[in-house]
């Protein structure tokens, strides 16, 4: 009878000790969106850029992608391009 309320026990204690698993940053959806405003800025596509790269980066607000490539140094550079292109701020992550 004592086994039961034990095995309960460790089972709780098991189960607390292994927190629930972190949600994987959407860096996939926000480099695909990157490359995306660096293909149509390459094809001197001004207003595609403008109206679906510039817009979005100029909305007040939190800019999560943003935030992610400031912490990726492989597109951190194309990032601030793509900032500098659009006259917009540089969030603060």
């Amino acid at each position: 009878m004592k086994t039961i309320p034990l095995m309960f026990i460790a089972l709780i204690i098991l189960s607390i000790s292994f927190p629930a698993p972190i949600k994987a940053q959407g860096i996939v959806g926000c480099d695909a969106e990157l490359d995306k405003c660096e293909v149509m800025r390459n094809n001197q596509q001004w207003g595609l850029v403008y109206n679906t790269c510039c817009k979005k980066l100029k909305k007040p607000g939190p800019q999560p992608c943003m935030c992610l490539f400031f912490k990726y140094p492989a597109l951190k550079e194309t990032a601030l391009s793509l900032l500098r292109f659009c006259h917009a701020p540089i969030p603060k992550c």
